[in-house]
């Protein structure tokens, strides 16, 4: 599944989840509940890439606690 990332500006020294990245990560990088992609993408020609980070996120970080970061 994460062989197939595509060449973006990722940075090499991830060591935390931003907020935008939890929330798609929260949602199961849903495009259709996401409100981001509701006001920016949904009728753009182009394409939100925030998924690609998230699972960029997962094989750098690990997964997120969110009991940490929400409370």
């Amino acid at each position: 599944m994460y062989n197939n990332l595509p060449h973006l500006p990722y940075r090499k020294n991830v060591k935390f989840w931003n907020k935008t990245a939890l929330d798609c990560y929260e949602i199961g990088c849903n495009c259709e509940n996401c409100l981001l992609y509701k006001i920016f993408f949904s009728e753009a020609d182009n394409e939100c890439k925030m998924k690609y980070f998230v699972q960029y996120n997962l094989i750098k970080i690990g997964k997120p606690d969110i009991s940490k970061i929400y409370n």
